[in-house]
């Protein structure tokens, strides 16, 4: 039986778990095509998807064996990892690896969303994986309020949301916000 060739999708779904690949396909809507792990090096052939979403192995894989090529137009790669088992580590090891967005398998359906959706340029991480970065970043751990601030400010919203919704004022939460930006030593 002739094997059908893979579609060239704006949107390709890889994930070693079937059930999950499927699910994600499914949230994700009808763009987004589900390809078998074993088409992998099929994939990695051919010019990149608009987004690829994957786990961690297969991201690094296609980040770092996939190179320009003379007389093609190179288009990097956009991977979204989901991941079903969170670390620090696995979180910094993605965003060196040059992963476009990492969401936790247990993130919400809009933070996935949103990871799919992010723009040239920017990086999305969901509130748990941004929390596990922090985790590992920091000499000085964020505290339980820090860290409520950090995983509000990872859903996108603003000092003034995030002190009505933890019922503070909104200087108290400026305070926490320089406190989360000197601990991850970053300037935004």
């Amino acid at each position: 039986m002739m094997r059908q060739p893979l579609p060239e999708p704006e949107l390709l779904v890889v994930h070693p778990m079937p059930l999950l690949a499927n699910g994600l396909a499914a949230v994700l809507g009808p763009a987004a095509v589900v390809a078998g792990e074993r088409d992998a090096a099929e994939l990695l052939a051919r010019p990149a998807p608009a987004v690829l979403v994957t786990d961690l192995p297969l991201a690094t894989a296609v980040l770092t064996q996939v190179r320009p090529q003379p007389g093609r137009p190179f288009q990097p790669w956009r991977c979204v990892v989901v991941s079903t088992q969170a670390s620090s580590w696995a979180v910094q090891q993605a965003m060196q690896q040059g992963v476009w967005a990492m969401v936790q398998a247990g993130c919400s359906v809009i933070e996935l969303q949103r990871a799919v959706a992010a723009r040239a340029g920017q990086h999305f991480l969901c509130a748990a994986s941004a929390a596990l970065l922090a985790e590992g970043a920091v000499d000085e751990p964020l505290t339980r309020r820090e860290t409520e601030v950090l995983q509000l400010l990872c859903l996108g919203l603003d000092n003034k949301s995030i002190a009505l919704r933890l019922t503070m004022a909104l200087g108290t939460v400026k305070t926490h916000v320089k406190a989360i930006l000197e601990k991850l030593n970053v300037s935004s």
